[in-house]
């Protein structure tokens, strides 16, 4: 079934959606245009656009070096993107893969200890 393009009793139209497109650039000119930390949400990006756009942000070389955190929530309709998270958000990780490295050759950590403990940092589904 076709979606209604006029508005319930009015003879006003709706609005149409943006593309996918549209919508990606509007949200890589806002990442881009920020010069400062700051949490972007965009609303009403719906199902069929909003993973199309978190992959092709992702993969923009452009938006990979502002180190944005991008994600998108199906439910709600929500594009969020954490912009200029800097290095330091994952630089915890080298030292603690150094440090359990160091507890596994002196004995304070067993190999199935070892095997237990799962680290992630930065971690995003890709669609």
């Amino acid at each position: 079934m076709d979606e209604p393009t006029r508005s319930l009793r009015s003879n006003t139209l709706l609005p149409d959606e943006p593309t996918a497109q549209t919508l990606f650039n509007t949200i890589r000119r806002s990442i881009l245009d920020t010069n400062h930390s700051i949490n972007l949400a965009f609303q009403n990006i719906a199902p069929t656009s909003g993973p199309l756009i978190v992959t092709s942000l992702a993969e923009d070389p452009d938006i990979e070096r502002s180190l944005p955190r991008l994600s998108y929530n199906s439910v709600t309709w929500v594009l969020t993107a954490r912009i200029m998270p800097t290095h330091i958000y994952g630089c915890h990780q080298e030292w603690l893969c150094f440090e359990l490295s160091q507890m596994r050759m002196a004995g304070f950590l067993s190999l199935a200890e070892a095997r237990l403990i799962k680290l992630r940092v930065g971690t995003r589904v890709e669609f």
